[in-house]
């Protein structure tokens, strides 16, 4: 094999003359991290859904300073993969160009780097951060999931992603859209580690790893797609390359650092943290009530629950097969996002003065209404469908499409500027007419090209269209009413610019697998401290806040109302209330454990550290003390869930045993590194039931206690403790 070195700065990369790829990279005087094992072709591309056959072939380089530019040939594309030094980070891009004498429909790009390893590939690990994927994954795990088939993602089993079949089977999200993005090849005997990741406002990419069983292959699919006459082109969005050498908690910081330079930061709000205050969300539809009038009558109730934020889904005029108020019967009654008339509010639920007072009435109870903005597309019987096709997405032969799945909507090309005007205006209008206080954007994510012939952009333009139209919106949002919110169902880093707060299915997903038996509460807390650490943080190093919970209407699958008022599903909204999200309760999910949800949104109330604490994840140590199960193969102290949580002069101890028989366990506080005062005596007070913990007699312990003290929690109860001295 032909190579030739090529200096960026501190970087030494090596490029193959054989096929354009990247034979090896480190930084400075460290391991070779790329071009290990067995060779794989760093491009690929599809025509027309069909990936071209063969490896690259090299054409020319051109290099400086900062600069290196590799061109290739595949099939009949010239391809120029370009690779630009600044702030210490590799960036990388292609642009496709059709070098064949006629027009070619390009469909996908493919970019790769093979053979990664962070020096020996058995010291190794893999991690994707804020996705579905295991914590801590040994490399050749991780290097043998098997390739995804043409483009498609990859089968992953279930051993390295968990809690992929509550995630439609998919490990690692797309980019930057529904997830990070983020890859990472480290070795924490050497701590040299590898990250890399993609962004785009304008293409999403699917994320995936492979490799030959022992070194690693990271790639991202990008949905780069359009009509390419000969001699035209198109750009990707950008891929990142970075290499670090320090703890791995560091590298995280580090590429977490990087979000103003990738444009995902600074917000276009003013309180990029104001929703982390919030108590408690409720997502409901008025016709689970009756209509507007009946959900008014049931909110001193839901004000005494502690709920601050009502989520309203679709209000606007839908397919409504019975004409009566939706009862959760998606298939007979009709789904209210199959949407006929966005300016029309739906008649079943009550006149626009019933919804106009519902939103009084929410005021005067302290709490902010927020309704549904479904941007995905409208029904198939909805009067744009003949007003308006052009704003609607096509196929090759002109047809109009579905998306996302939903086969009662024809979808909307979100690129298309007079659609965008559209969606604002509307929007708007709703928060003059009745007071409303933002909205709730479903499912963004990114969609299918559009095929139309004669657009003035290309056909995926409309993948990530909607995130043009969000920051219009947003800007348009604060000049209207300056304390409105947007909150994004999608928890990709790429909205975090223009919302104030967004969903997460993957740390639900993943919480579920505790109670599976799929993953040890210790794993959750290695995800988790992961999780926050990769997330955006605010000046004050608050977190951007996220929402999480155990029901939503999208979690109709299993196991979600199965669990419905059982101790698993209160121990697992405690823990995600206890590790910082803003917990959400779906309708009808209050019934049968109405105390329990109010005492949880009361701990968030009162406590600060609760609401904006740093994270002490797996730092209390749990013993057992031999206890006989062990014996038996299962040891309890390895279904503990801990987590600290202070904020100055307030530290909160978490805990939640998730071992089905009660037993007595033996705790170990790193109190040197609490706030606690070693003068003081300390009472530990349950914020959920804000009782004071009496362990068979023994109320009170001293700073040297809580270094080895034993509590005996029922089983799957959730433990939110603050560390009182005694007379506060």
């Amino acid at each position: 094999m032909a190579t030739e070195d090529i200096r960026l700065a501190e970087y030494q990369l090596r490029v193959d003359t054989g096929t354009g790829s990247l034979a090896g990279l480190r930084l400075g005087d460290g391991p070779d991290m790329v071009g290990h094992g067995r060779p794989m072709p760093h491009l690929g591309a599809a025509l027309a859904y069909e990936p071209i056959g063969g490896a690259p072939r090299y054409h020319s380089h051109h290099a400086d300073d900062h600069n290196l530019t590799v061109t290739c040939m595949l099939g009949p594309l010239l391809i120029h993969v370009h690779y630009a030094l600044t702030s210490g980070l590799i960036e990388r891009r292609v642009t496709v160009e059709n070098a064949a004498e006629e027009e070619v429909q390009l469909t996908g790009v493919r970019l790769v780097l093979g053979g990664v390893s962070a020096g020996e590939p058995d010291q190794c690990l893999f991690d994707a951060p804020g996705n579905v994927v295991r914590p801590r994954v040994p490399l050749s795990v991780a290097a043998s999931q098997p390739p995804g088939t043409g483009f498609g993602p990859p089968s992953y089993d279930y051993d390295f992603a968990p809690g992929k079949e509550h995630r439609w089977g998919r490990a690692i999200a797309d980019a930057p859209d529904v997830g990070p993005g983020l890859l990472i090849v480290h070795n924490p005997l050497t701590h040299w580690h590898l990250l890399t990741w993609y962004v785009s406002d304008v293409q999403a990419a699917h994320p995936w790893v492979s490799g030959d069983g022992a070194h690693a292959a990271l790639g991202f699919d990008v949905g780069l797609a359009g009509w390419l006459a000969p001699g035209d082109a198109l750009t990707a969005g950008t891929q990142y390359i970075f290499l670090f050498n320090g703890p791995y908690e560091d590298a995280l910081d580090a590429y977490r650092a990087y979000y103003h330079h990738s444009d995902l930061l600074p917000t276009l709000y003013p309180e990029p943290d104001h929703a982390a205050d919030w108590a408690g969300v409720y997502e409901v539809h008025p016709g689970q009530f009756g209509g507007f009038q009946g959900l008014r009558g049931a909110l001193p109730r839901l004000q005494d629950l502690g709920i601050d934020t009502l989520y309203l889904l679709p209000i606007y005029a839908h397919r409504n097969k019975r004409g009566l108020p939706w009862d959760e019967n998606w298939e007979s009654t009709g789904s209210p996002y199959a949407i006929h008339d966005f300016r029309r509010l739906e008649p079943s639920l009550g006149s626009e003065d019933d919804f106009r007072e519902l939103v009084q009435e929410a005021h005067r109870q302290g709490m902010r209404v927020l309704v549904d903005l479904v941007l995905q597309g409208s029904s198939l019987e909805s009067r744009y469908v003949e007003e308006h096709p052009e704003w609607y997405a096509r196929n090759e032969q002109g047809e109009m499409v579905h998306s996302h799945g939903w086969n009662d909507t024809w979808s909307f090309d979100w690129a298309n500027p007079d659609y965008q005007a559209f969606v604002i205006d509307y929007a708007l209008d709703m928060v003059r007419a009745f007071d409303i206080d933002g909205f709730r954007v479903d499912a963004p994510h990114g969609k299918e090209p559009n095929w139309a012939r004669g657009l003035p952009y290309h056909a995926s333009r409309t993948n990530l269209g909607t995130s043009e139209l969000l920051e219009t919106l947003r800007v348009r949002l604060l000049e209207e009413k300056p304390s409105a919110t947007l909150y994004c169902e999608l928890f990709g880093p790429l909205w975090v610019r223009s919302h104030d707060i967004s969903n997460d299915y993957h740390v639900w997903a993943m919480a579920l697998q505790m109670f599976e038996r799929r993953l040890l509460p210790y794993e959750f807390g290695e995800y988790l401290a992961d999780y926050w650490r990769v997330m955006p943080h605010t000046a004050d190093g608050t977190p951007t806040p996220r929402i999480c919970f155990t029901e939503t209407h999208d979690t109709r699958s299993w196991p979600a109302y199965a669990l419905r008022g059982s101790d698993i599903e209160q121990a697992l909204l405690g823990i995600l209330v206890m590790s910082g999200f803003v917990p959400m309760i779906w309708s009808g999910q209050e019934a049968r454990q109405h105390d329990f949800l109010r005492g949880l949104l009361l701990a968030r109330r009162n406590s600060r550290a609760l609401r904006r604490g740093d994270f002490g994840f797996n730092r209390v140590e749990v013993d057992d003390m031999g206890h006989y199960r062990r014996s038996q193969g299962d040891v309890p102290a390895d279904h503990v869930f801990t987590v600290l949580r202070t904020y100055e002069d307030e530290a909160l101890f978490g805990v939640c045993s998730l071992f089905p028989e009660k037993i007595t366990y033996r705790f170990s506080l790193p109190v040197d590194d609490l706030p606690l005062d070693p003068r003081q005596r300390y009472r530990l007070r349950n914020l959920i039931s804000y009782n004071y913990w009496n362990e068979f007699g023994r109320t009170e312990w001293t700073v040297d206690d809580l270094r080895s003290f034993k509590l005996s929690p029922n089983m799957f109860e959730p433990l939110i403790f603050r560390l009182e001295p005694l007379g506060r």
